[in-house]
């Protein structure tokens, strides 16, 4: 035996191969004719698979190899070996008969197979090192039976994958795959029909270690490298496409120039200088999780189709998880007939960003946004700039919300402090919220269908620690037919501690509140308001109880600088300045609100009252409501026509009283304020009339005009309308002025009453059986001659039945000249009296009685 055998040289001419198997039978295939020329050969009999070669170039036409189950095979047109590199043209791998099957194939213009075992090569078989596709043509077909195909596989089920790639290794036995520049196209006929092409593709596979990986991370480690100029994916649910697609299987590193998805729905995405880290295939595979840990985003831009029905129910939504995603520029848009939306925004990034049902969550989330924009038929949102954090404070700047009418809100700037750790906002928990120089303008129209009136709910839940409203101003409008009613109002609010519940009996609850309104104008045509006030509220809870509302909480209220106009026809009321300050820690009503409750715990100090008729005008300098006593107190009160007595009888020439009045003070105590309110009873227990000076005067040279019968006191106190008592009403130190022009003289006389001391008791229109009108008291007669007075009258007397009193202490008669004179032309020279008395009784039609002196005249 030869222990080395070479040859430079070897040529063959019209030979063929006769493939032999290991025991030396023959195989049922032998080669055409061919040419064979051998270069440099060399053969080691003493060392295993020590056959070797420069070069060999084989002239043979479609040389080809069959895997060992005989299913598969390689065609090439010609073979070439130069330095223990084979170089198969034109070859060509595909099943035999692929019909109905999953299958892989693929086209090159060259293979290459680098450190070839040649006694197996002769023998038809390849095994080599190294196999380097170049411009390969692959082409896998994927043709599923219908009754398997469900919509929950998993495209992490690499099964088939193997199966094909082990088909291959039968045929051609490498360790490693290289492709160059190659094309690849998909074609699935399952239930969506999925097209997959991929161009100028790059990659090194691994194939011992991808045929032995038990796990997506085996996987990519048996895949180094794949790198591919353009992808396409297309299935009847949507458009993929994929630019300048990179991976490195070791860092498990991904980046693609840009991505296109459009759905069928009409939603395109848009991404550009995409780049992702470790998306772990065994996750989804074992869990159905998409477990990123990290992605960037150059650019993303989205545009939303047609949404999903209204009625459709949200699905959870897929197990996502990533770790850190990053968007350098943002766009989202949506245009269509019902609305339009559109924001952009940069730097947006989120830390572990996972699903959760139908929401999402995450560690920390933000971004800059501008210029958002959403907009339907009835109402318009815009905002300038937003700036997110979730764990910090977020900013909103120029937003801007209208309704179709114009009615909106203004805001210039809100900070907002979460944290916001969540997609789902049915819930937030926020450290506090400021809104600084807002501005809210409604006009709410007036509808001429009637609706029925809901409770008002929350649209979420909520906790917020600490609510901030600086500079806010409100203009409200409300339009009618008739008039329109405008609310203008300057306030600042302070809210702590507040939850608010979209569903049970609770609707909102605070611990402490307070609203300062620098400035309420309330306007309509007749009434013009202008009331700042500070009201505080602490401990409060709103409720829903039975259909309404029901408050509870502890209320402090004031009001400075108050001033009220009303005006209506020859009406006219105003109000100069008033305070109001109102305190209740136990307040506790329904809504409506039962306002006597507040008038029950409030003090009022009004100033410079007027009201003012066409026939007359009433001022009153201050008006107090003391609550601890239920005591009202009424200053400077004047009454008086509005012509003059001289005026008045030009445009009235009839015999009429002329009666003007005031009072230096006025007090009403135990007012019972409850029933007034609800406008059932007024009760009074004490009217204190001090300092009053009534001036009536009369003409009697004037024509009498219609002769109306005039009533008795009682039957004047029943014709008022609204239920009242009066306990006790006491008239001191005041003064009647009673004028008259006598016919006979046609000049004025003035009967003086000074020092009027007089108490009115049981004055009221819901008198019992037994109820009587009584007066008693004393007055000085012309400021000489002191009179007392006792008179009582009956109310359920239909003929208003009366007894009367007098006691005259004496006087000296010259006195009454300054009245005879005037009213009769007569004089009394002389005289004077002892105390006189007078005794009467009568009823409306007549009276009678005696008038003595127990010593005489």
């Amino acid at each position: 035996m030869f222990r080395q055998v070479k040859f430079k040289y070897i040529g063959i001419e019209d030979g063929s191969f006769l493939n032999m198997d290991s025991i030396g039978a023959q195989e049922h295939y032998a080669t055409k004719k061919v040419n064979v020329n051998i270069y440099n050969l060399s053969y080691h009999p003493s060392k295993q698979n020590s056959l070797q070669t420069d070069s060999i170039k084989l002239n043979l036409n479609k040389i080809k190899f069959l895997s060992k189950d005989g299913k598969s095979q390689l065609t090439v047109d010609e073979l070439a070996i130069a330095q223990n590199v084979v170089i198969l043209k034109n070859a060509e791998y595909a099943l035999i008969h692929p019909k109905g099957k999953n299958s892989l194939n693929f086209k090159t213009p060259s293979l290459l197979l680098k450190k070839v075992d040649l006694s197996a090569l002769l023998n038809k078989r390849i095994y080599a090192e190294e196999a380097e596709l170049l411009n390969p043509v692959i082409t896998v077909l994927s043709s599923p039976k219908l009754t398997t195909v469900k919509v929950v596989d998993t495209v992490a089920d690499f099964s088939k994958v193997f199966s094909l790639f082990r088909n291959i290794k039968g045929l051609i036995a490498v360790k490693q795959f290289k492709i160059k520049d190659g094309s690849f196209h998909l074609s699935s006929h399952a239930k969506f029909n999925t097209n997959v092409k991929i161009t100028k593709l790059n990659s090194r596979i691994l194939v011992d270690k991808l045929l032995n990986s038990d796990t997506t991370l085996e996987i990519k480690y048996a895949i180094p490298e794949i790198s591919f100029k353009q992808m396409k994916l297309t299935s009847s649910k949507l458009k993929f496409t994929l630019n300048d697609y990179f991976f490195n299987g070791l860092l498990r590193h991904n980046s693609a120039s840009s991505v296109d998805v459009n759905l069928a729905n009409g939603t395109k995405i848009n991404g550009k200088k995409v780049y992702w880290e470790w998306l772990d295939w065994d996750l989804y595979q074992s869990y159905k999780l998409i477990y990123i840990d990290s992605l960037k985003a150059g650019a993303l831009a989205i545009t939303l189709g047609n949404s999903a029905k209204q009625n459709a129910p949200h699905k959870p939504l897929p197990k996502i998880h990533i770790g850190r995603l990053d968007i350098a520029s943002f766009k989202l848009s949506e245009i269509n007939s019902m609305k339009n939306i559109q924001v952009q925004g940069k730097n947006i990034f989120a830390q572990q960003l996972k699903s959760a049902g139908k929401s999402f969550v995450w560690d920390n989330f933000g971004g800059d946004f501008n210029n958002l924009n959403y907009r339907t038929e009835k109402l318009s949102i815009k905002a300038r700039s937003i700036k997110l954090n979730a764990r910090s404070v977020n900013k909103f700047e120029g937003i801007v919300v209208k309704e179709s009418n114009n009615q909106g809100i203004n805001m210039p700037l809100i900070e907002v402090k979460g944290p916001f750790l969540s997609s789902y906002l049915k819930t937030v928990k926020l450290d506090f919220v400021h809104v600084i120089d807002p501005k809210i303008s409604l006009k709410p129209q007036e509808s001429r269908e009637a609706k029925e009136k809901k409770l008002f709910n929350f649209p979420i839940d909520f906790e917020i620690r600490n609510l901030v409203v600086k500079n806010g101003k409100i203009d409200v409008q409300k339009i009618k037919a008739n008039d329109t009613t405008k609310i203008i109002a300057d306030l600042n609010l302070n809210l702590k501690n507040a939850t608010g519940h979209k569903l049970g009996k609770e609707l909102i609850a605070f611990e402490d509140a307070k609203i300062s309104v620098n400035q309420l104008n309330f306007i309509k045509p007749r009434i013009n308001l202008s009331a700042p006030f500070n009201l505080e509220l602490s401990n409060t809870v709103l409720n829903k109880v039975n259909n309404r509302l029901e408050l509870s909480t502890a209320i402090e209220f004031g009001s400075n600088k108050m001033n009220l106009n009303f005006l209506k026809d020859s009406t006219h009321f105003t109000v100069n300045d008033a305070s109001i300050r109102s305190k209740d820690n136990k307040f506790k009503q329904g809504m409506p609100l039962a306002w006597e409750r507040f008038l029950y715990k409030t003090d009022l100090n009004i100033y410079g009252i007027n009201y003012q008729n066409k026939s007359s005008t009433i001022k009153v300098d201050n008006i107090k409501w003391l609550p601890e006593n239920k005591r009202a107190t009424l200053t400077g009160f004047d009454f008086r026509p509005n012509l003059s007595w001289e005026e008045t009888r030009l445009i009235h020439p009839l015999q009429a009283d002329y009666i003007a009045a005031n009072a230096r003070n006025i007090e009403l105590d135990g007012v019972g304020v409850s029933r007034m309110v609800k406008k059932e009873k007024l009760d009074i227990q004490r009217v204190l009339i001090d300092g009053a000076e009534l001036s009536a005067s009369r003409d009697k040279r004037m024509p009498d005009g219609s002769q109306k019968e005039k009533l008795m006191p009682s039957k004047l106190i029943a014709n008022v309308k609204f239920p009242f008592k009066v306990i006790e009403l006491a008239l001191k130190t005041s003064h009647v002025n009673i004028h008259e022009i006598s016919k006979a003289t046609s000049k004025e006389g003035i009967i003086r009453l000074e020092n009027v001391n007089v108490k009115v008791l049981n004055l009221t229109n819901q008198f019992k059986d037994l109820d009587s009108l009584i007066v008693n008291g004393n007055v000085d007669l012309l400021g000489k001659s002191k009179v007392s007075l006792n008179y009582r009258e009956s109310y359920l007397d239909s003929l208003s039945g009366f007894k009367m009193n007098l006691a005259i202490v004496p006087m000296d008669l010259t006195n009454f000249s300054q009245i005879s004179i005037p009213m009769a032309a007569v004089r009394v020279n002389s005289g004077n009296t002892e105390t006189l008395f007078v005794n009467w009784s009568g009823n409306k039609y007549l009276a009678d009685g005696e008038f003595y002196s127990p010593t005489g005249i």
